[in-house]
């Protein structure tokens, strides 16, 4: 294999990366995949935080805050509920940092 054609093939692996990166970008803007995304992070945390005691109850967004609220249940019947934004975190945080900075 020459330099020229390794070169070629590195590219093509970055731009492919790079498209996939892209995408899921793009598809997580889709309210549908953000609920999806709120739900499946919020049972990962749960599970990892309190093993199978927690269980789904219901899902809701909130537009005041931007956020999704999902709620858990325990066997005793105590309600949890745990907040879940659908926005990356570093785009959030540029954002009410650039906001602060406006203030001043």
């Amino acid at each position: 294999m020459s330099v020229q054609e390794s070169k070629s093939r590195r590219f093509k692996q970055i731009r492919v990366i790079l498209l996939i990166m892209l995408s899921l970008i793009i598809i997580e803007q889709i309210p549908l995949i953000q609920r999806i995304t709120a739900i499946s992070t919020s049972q990962v945390y749960v599970y990892v935080k309190y093993g199978n005691d927690l269980s789904f109850k219901e899902i809701e967004y909130v537009p005041q805050f931007g956020d999704y609220f999902v709620s858990y249940e325990n066997k005793g019947g105590e309600k949890l509920s745990f907040i879940v934004s659908p926005h990356f975190n570093t785009y959030k945080s540029s954002f009410l940092n650039s906001r602060d900075l406006l203030r001043k």
